[in-house]
């Protein structure tokens, strides 16, 4: 399986620039205290940013529940061990306490069960991913301006990746379609395939029952985590993706005056908790993954 969490550290100096760049900016607006950003005027520019607003938010929604549903089975499987993880220390993620110690204790059980030269291999078909294209195509004609209300707009997908089109065969704004792109990538369905777990060798019969504790787990459990490690690679891509698209439109909010860009700054940095989020959550199903094969 490939894992893109280079792409999510990448993006994170550039995003946590551009917010710095926003300091000083006042953060809450309108009687109500708190910002209001669905409303940022009328023309290219607020259409865009108010679409990038509300895709951001989805973003940081999402990739919370993602790690929420990681944690989770990470918690499934340590519970299935035997294993009561750590509460997660102050500023940390209790996605990387749960899934750092139950991977700790999957390479403990391979290394004690079997000989230095064998190995447990988890044998899986990658899992498939598809997001929606009707999203998508949705996204982009509330963001791109130059579409009205009545044009129909269309995604495709080949090997190339995903674009979108008018009615006109115009080809849609390419910092919608990118934003567009991360918001429907976030919420993608991927298929769990089935698994199967091989020894290479004889189990040590002293440590029988912690082995088949760990089979029985990786078979209940493991299809639902490979899946979930490919949202995450897909997550990590596109949200770098995002970060740039995000960098580029800083001079819209900057012609629509001070609301626009405190909404904008508030939108990045909370893009830029979720990609830290997704960096963790990648780096942490890196290691169950490889602690399966510590032998």
């Amino acid at each position: 399986m490939t894992h893109r969490s280079m792409l999510a550290t990448a993006a994170l100096p550039a995003l946590a620039a551009m917010i710095s760049g926003c300091a000083g900016l006042p953060f809450v607006y309108g009687g109500g205290g708190a910002l209001m950003c669905e409303d940022l005027g009328a023309g290219e520019d607020a259409q865009k940013i108010e679409a990038f607003v509300a895709t951001g938010a989805r973003f940081e929604r999402e990739v919370g529940a993602l790690a929420a549903d990681l944690e989770a089975t990470c918690a499934a499987m340590s519970r299935d061990l035997g294993v009561r993880p750590p509460h997660a220390t102050e500023g940390a993620l209790q996605v990387e306490a749960t899934c750092t110690a139950l991977a700790a204790e999957m390479r403990a059980i391979v290394e004690d069960a079997l000989p230095r030269d064998a190995s447990l291999e988890v044998v899986y078909a990658a899992p498939e991913c598809r997001v929606s294209l009707d999203a998508m195509a949705s996204c982009v004609a509330r963001c791109d301006a130059s579409f009205d209300a009545s044009s129909e707009v269309s995604c495709t997908e080949d090997v190339v990746g995903r674009s979108c089109w008018g009615e006109s065969e115009a080809r849609a704004d390419a910092q919608c379609e990118a934003a567009c792109e991360a918001e429907v990538t976030v919420s993608a369905v991927c298929t769990e395939p089935s698994v199967s777990v091989v020894a290479t060798a004889t189990v040590d019969p002293e440590a029988q029952a912690r082995f088949d504790a760990l089979v029985a787990t990786l078979e209940r459990h493991y299809p639902h985590f490979v899946a979930l490690e490919a949202r995450l690679g897909a997550v990590a891509e596109s949200g770098a993706e995002l970060v740039a698209t995000f960098g580029d439109a800083m001079a819209s909010t900057g012609r629509l005056g001070l609301d626009a860009m405190a909404c904008f700054a508030d939108t990045t940095a909370a893009t830029a908790d979720a990609m830290a989020t997704v960096e963790v959550s990648v780096r942490v199903s890196v290691e169950v993954s490889a602690s399966v094969s510590a032998g």
